[in-house]
């Protein structure tokens, strides 16, 4: 990947960043911070070794090498970061996408609810979603069983969350939100894609097998701790 590629792409990326202000995304915007920075610092030591006229051109490949100890270490941070944000996303949307459990005491509630399935699985395919869709009640009694028990399809059941979703206000606020705070893992990702191309550019590695060799020697046994780290700082925004 070319420098001027990395470099751009990253600063448009911090632009887009401005706009991750609240408490969730933090951790996003800092890794994209740190991401930048380390790109700096990977440019700044490659056009400091290509200068060096003592120096072969194997000489200056080794001397860049040498230089990317911390890029390599936010890489497997930034990484880490994103998996860990993406992680509790996939959690966060889960539970406000899920009915709240049924009282399992409640078995007149329960019967209703097996036969409002029965009803459904009963209907013609095309009258199915109309049935669930305005009657709140048969609406939570398919999402509460499976498919197969109201005859529904994936496509149906996406449908009826959806409706389940939008019509609590509280809920539907929360899936924005898990929206915006995707967009920022989404961009996190691509400047952990750019300083990746420039220092596989730098250290002039032939395959992925070598940059990865050589990632996992530059971090050594820090590797864990720095995973650790990136997880914590996730926690804590994401407590919000």
């Amino acid at each position: 990947m070319q420098f001027g590629l990395s470099k751009n792409g990253i600063l448009a990326l911090a632009e887009r960043a401005r706009k991750y202000e609240t408490p969730r995304t933090v951790a996003a915007k800092n890794a994209m911070g740190r991401l930048q920075v380390a790109l700096d610092g990977v440019l700044s030591k490659h056009a400091a070794n290509t200068s060096r006229t003592e120096l072969s051109a194997e000489g200056k490949q080794a001397e860049n090498r040498k230089g990317l100890r911390d890029a390599f270490a936010e890489i497997h941070r930034s990484t880490a970061t994103a998996t860990a944000l993406t992680a509790k996303l996939n959690s966060r949307e889960l539970r406000n996408r899920t009915l709240p459990a049924s009282d399992k005491s409640d078995l007149v509630g329960a019967v209703k609810r097996s036969e409002d399935r029965a009803v459904l699985r009963s209907l013609p395919p095309g009258d199915r979603l109309g049935a669930a869709l305005t009657d709140p009640g048969v609406l939570a009694s398919a999402l509460e069983g499976t498919d197969l028990a109201s005859g529904l399809t994936r496509e149906m059941r996406k449908t009826l969350t959806d409706h389940f979703v939008a019509s609590d206000p509280d809920r539907a606020k929360a899936v924005a939100e898990i929206e915006v705070d995707r967009e920022a893992v989404v961009h996190l990702t691509q400047s952990i894609h750019f300083l990746r191309g420039a220092v596989g550019t730098s250290g002039g590695f032939a395959s992925a097998v070598e940059f990865a060799t050589a990632m996992k020697t530059a971090i050594g046994d820090r590797a864990p701790e720095i995973a650790a780290q990136a997880a914590r700082a996730v926690d804590g925004s994401m407590a919000v």
